[in-house]
């Protein structure tokens, strides 16, 4: 009885089968990590969007956030706006804006104001959130009705 085992070909074959599906399959995995970082940031800026606007809801406070290049700061604040002293702050890593922006939170109603980068009042914001890699989610705020939008 002669017993064959596989030839050196047979396995290098294998080999190499294998590693163009695993070189495919982790292409793709870090491509939607990227992408998924992206859309983890905008969900994380309308969480505090909305606690913001829960907080002011809650007791008379005065809130502003504000977000430029890799992250966001929150702020209270006298009712001028005038003096903040920071109540938290977030970073993204690999993430930027492309626009600096702030929203006020005015009680007793949760109001708010948006500026723009120049400090120009808006009647809505849009935010583009991206990544180096070109992956990117756009966030819109409406100043009437509070309304927070990612798409």
């Amino acid at each position: 009885m002669k017993i064959r085992g596989f030839s050196l070909i047979e396995i290098l074959v294998a080999i190499a089968i294998f590693a163009i599906l695993t070189g495919r399959g982790v292409a793709s995995f870090s491509s939607f990590q990227r992408q998924k970082r992206v859309i983890s940031a905008a969900r994380k800026i309308e969480s505090e969007l909305q606690k913001n606007f829960a907080a002011v809801r809650a007791e008379p406070v005065f809130l502003r956030i504000l977000c430029e290049n890799h992250g966001c700061e929150n702020f209270f604040c006298d009712e001028n706006f005038a003096n903040c002293t920071e109540k938290s702050k977030i970073f993204f890593d690999e993430i930027f804006f492309n626009e600096k922006f702030s929203v006020n939170f005015l009680p007793p109603f949760a109001e708010i104001s948006i500026f723009d980068k120049n400090g120009n009042s808006a009647e809505k914001l849009e935010i583009e959130i991206k990544n180096n890699f070109g992956n990117q989610k756009n966030l819109r705020i409406w100043q009437k009705s509070g309304l927070i939008e990612i798409f």
